[in-house]
């Protein structure tokens, strides 16, 4: 009766307890069984400054083929981006590529074997055995080259934008805070 006992849960191997043999949490569980893939053709993130003259882009990013896969009865995780890029968007660029791939995602012609291959890449496999630390049985990532050009005027409008950003941020947090000791006080006196 021993070895039949041994033998399921062999079989079974530790899906579903943890390294004593006990069972996993309701939510443990569920993820554990979770199957997912997910898939976004990609976005874009523009830089934008508001001018006198009008608004003026400054940068672009954009992330391409951005996909996630957790398989269902293990930990396993993929993760990956094929492509990302960021454009100086002014007119007049000098360098209208900030930074891009050299022989990877749109650029996977570029290489010697012609095969495609994914910008970023990062897989792992996470232990459910040990409940109170987070314990990978796999890791693993992958970035490919890159390359970068990086003009100085852009870069000193971009910080110049930013410290505007959180000057006027600033500005708003004193006069809420203003506002809001105002209220505490108009609230004090009729209390």
């Amino acid at each position: 009766e021993y070895s039949a006992f041994s033998d399921r849960k062999a079989r079974r191997g530790n899906q579903g307890t943890d390294f004593e043999g006990n069972s996993l949490s309701f939510y443990k569980q569920v993820y554990h069984d979770l199957d997912v893939e997910i898939m976004f053709r990609g976005f874009g993130v523009q830089l934008v400054e508001s001018g006198f003259a009008g608004p003026l882009e400054l940068l672009s990013l954009c992330l391409d083929r951005i996909f996630l896969r957790k398989k269902g009865q293990s930990d396993a995780t993929k993760f990956s981006v094929y492509h990302v890029q960021v454009d100086d968007m002014r007119p007049y660029a000098n360098m209208p590529v900030v930074f891009q791939p050299i022989d990877s995602g749109w650029n996977s012609c570029l290489r010697d074997d012609g095969r495609e291959v994914a910008f970023l890449q990062c897989g792992f496999e996470r232990d459910v055995a040990f409940s109170d630390i987070l314990h990978f049985k796999t890791f693993q990532l992958q970035i490919q080259q890159m390359q970068t050009k990086l003009d100085v005027d852009l870069v000193l409008q971009v910080a110049s934008f930013f410290a505007r950003m959180v000057r006027q941020l600033r500005a708003t947090d004193a006069v809420e805070l203003s506002a809001l000791t105002r209220a505490r006080g108009y609230i004090d006196q009729r209390l």
